[in-house]
């Protein structure tokens, strides 16, 4: 009984610091006495762990160790995240964990991040050895016992939330998030509901045809090529055309480029934003079930008549480049290193594309980047263009300054200036086709703000910093003439603060003058208000 007490108390008191450290600063600020509800609560997470842990006292020896190792792998995972990132184990969380593939994953772990793991894993690990179970002859009377004290247990905990409801209403009401600070539980229950309720994007599934016959109204005698390039982490707050401080994007500020330096993204990760940015459905009517039973932006325009092919540089498209054509990028050692790749890589892939398209079947090139991804900033920049310094050259986030975290992400952002300045210096050398450019980041970042790092925050609380994106258009005056591009109008645009990712599906038809039931003529760019 004292091993499953100690256990209970590092749940409460270590693998929920996070939590009483937000339930602090947050939901008990400002109240005269923190004390009744920090008592109330904490005895009653005391009490339900000792139950949960007698109650799986009572299986199989093997099974029970296994499974207390994973709660307290979990809870660790949960209290380091938190730590060094202030990341919460949300549903949306665990569908990156699931998305994520050894490369990404290897980027979070550093020494530091290590140590910190097992200093919270291990004692407890320890403490499970000894945690006496039912055994011998007195087994069934044992077992019984055991059962008994974890429903007196329960029944004391239930009573106190009886006694003193409305405590834990200020505690839980309102704020969702805080619950997913509750380790190791928030890593099961999240984990449980997106494999139950929320099938990946990259899934097998039919997808609904929201319009049997789009159609395309221009077909210039040219050859036609749009590229539109997906960002990766990029952020308004540090993309120098939106007035940052440091001048990030020195390229594309001499290539007279249309810039929408404030553009609200559609989630924090890019398994919500990718999948919604490019369908009709946007975050306004927002339903991931539905956007994921929809065919995506890249299909209608196949089924439209373009040659559509998708490149990615990423973890995979998240199910939008389904029914279309999905490659990786040839492999250059000019910009690869193993199996990772800079997205410089995208400068020939777009000559070669250029080269290849010809006149009556107009072509569109997804291309889906690298760009910040973090949080190994300085790994996505070359050496030779590496600006600012000294970069954090750590995984591990919070035991770098944020300046050396800032010049990391900057020499990223430049370079990812440099690439997209590169693309449209490549479209406009082909002077045999109408070209034109459309840049927009899925979702942004947090560098340290508030205790907060990387991305993925529950999208109601989370910071400006990781759901404010830019935009960029470019078009050459061949497709400026064809396709009747209203690049005053869309100035105009550029100027508000109400441009949103909902605006790309509808805007990418409007200029490749594709009629459609799917396009909605609000979230169109290029039509009269």
């Amino acid at each position: 009984m004292t091993s499953v007490l100690l256990i209970a108390l590092w749940w409460v008191c270590v693998f929920d610091y996070p939590f009483w450290r937000q339930l602090m600063t947050g939901k008990l600020a400002g109240l005269e006495s923190h004390a009744a509800p920090i008592i109330l609560t904490g005895a009653v997470f005391l009490l339900l762990a000792e139950a949960l842990i007698l109650l799986l006292s009572l299986l199989p020896r093997w099974f029970f160790q296994s499974l207390l190792m994973l709660f307290h792998a979990a809870g660790a995972a949960s209290c380091t995240a938190a730590l060094l990132y202030g990341v919460l184990m949300t549903p949306d969380m665990m569908r990156n964990v699931f998305a994520t593939d050894w490369h990404e994953a290897a980027g979070y772990w550093s020494f530091r991040t290590l140590i910190i793991f097992l200093s919270l894993f291990v004692p407890p690990a320890v403490g499970t050895l000894f945690v006496q179970r039912p055994v011998g002859k007195s087994r069934l009377r044992s077992s019984l016992m055991t059962f008994g004290t974890s429903l007196v247990l329960l029944l004391a905990a239930a009573g106190l939330i009886f006694s003193a409801f409305p405590t834990f209403a200020t505690v839980f009401r309102g704020d969702r998030s805080i619950r997913y600070q509750l380790a190791p539980y928030n890593v099961f229950y999240s984990a449980v509901r997106t494999l139950t309720k929320d099938r990946s994007p990259d899934g097998p599934r039919e997808r609904m045809k929201t319009d049997l016959h789009p159609q395309m109204t221009v077909n210039p005698n040219k050859p036609v090529l749009f590229v539109v390039v997906i960002g990766e982490t990029t952020r308004s707050a540090n993309w120098g055309l939106a007035g940052y401080g440091r001048d990030t994007t020195p390229e594309l500020r001499k290539e007279n480029v249309l810039n929408f330096p404030r553009v609200t993204a559609c989630g924090t990760s890019t398994d919500v934003s990718l999948p919604c940015m490019l369908s009709r459905i946007g975050r306004s009517d927002y339903s991931r079930k539905r956007i994921l039973a929809e065919e995506s932006l890249p299909a209608l325009l196949a089924r439209a008549g373009f040659d559509v092919t998708w490149i990615d540089n990423q973890a995979g498209c998240k199910g939008t480049c389904k029914d279309v054509r999905s490659i990786s990028p040839r492999k250059d050692p000019a910009h690869c290193d193993g199996n990772v790749c800079f997205d410089g890589i995208f400068i020939r892939e777009t000559e070669a594309a250029l080269a290849a398209v010809r006149a009556g079947k107009p072509a569109v090139l997804f291309l889906h980047m690298m760009g910040q991804h973090g949080p190994a900033f300085w790994q996505r920049t070359p050496e030779s263009r590496k600006v600012y310094g000294p970069e954090c050259r750590s995984a591990d986030l919070s035991s770098c300054s944020k300046e050396s975290i800032a010049a990391a992400y900057d020499n990223s952002v430049r370079y990812t200036d440099h690439v997209l300045a590169s693309l449209i210096r490549t479209l406009k050398a082909g002077k045999h086709a109408d070209t034109a450019l459309l840049f927009v980041s899925d979702h942004g970042e947090s560098l340290g703000e508030d205790g907060l790092y990387l991305h993925g925050a529950p999208y109601l609380i989370a910071p400006d910093e990781q759901k404010t994106v830019p935009m960029v258009m470019w078009f050459s005056d061949g497709f400026v003439r064809d396709y009747g591009v209203p690049e005053a109008r869309l100035r105009e645009r550029a100027k508000t603060d109400d441009v949103t990712h909902e605006h790309l599906f509808s805007t990418v038809l409007g200029l490749l003058k594709v009629k459609s039931e799917a396009a909605r003529a609000a979230f169109d760019l290029t039509a009269d208000k």
